[in-house]
């Protein structure tokens, strides 16, 4: 029998920036809330923000738009470009799998 996992947040933090890059903190399993209205949140290069390999962060789409901005250098879903939310009030959960390489599952689409 299939049993769903159960996550344990250290915080819960909510964003009203309309454009928000990653910090190392947010891969330290805490659950991000962006509440503006077309929020941009930024992956950074390891060059500025070294995450540890298996990190994961959780983004909370409060609105109907959002974009995970990914910048020269850095691989998201094996491609490059910007991804969207794909529903509102929709999870995304982004985890990163080797160095400067990010998977993102949940609600969210391809550029």
């Amino acid at each position: 029998m299939y049993s769903a996992p159960v996550y344990t947040f250290n915080q819960v933090i909510t964003i009203s920036a309309a454009s928000y890059t990653l910090q190392l903190r947010d891969g330290l399993n805490n659950y991000l809330r962006f509440t503006n209205a077309s929020p941009t949140i930024t992956i950074p290069l390891d060059s500025a923000v070294n995450f540890p390999v298996g990190s994961q962060i959780f983004v909370k789409q409060i609105d109907a738009a959002l974009t995970i901005a990914v910048g020269a250098g850095l691989t998201l879903n094996g491609g490059t470009g910007n991804y969207t939310g794909s529903a509102q009030y929709g999870v995304i959960i982004l985890t990163k799998v080797a160095a400067n390489t990010w998977e993102a599952s949940g609600t969210i689409a391809a550029p």
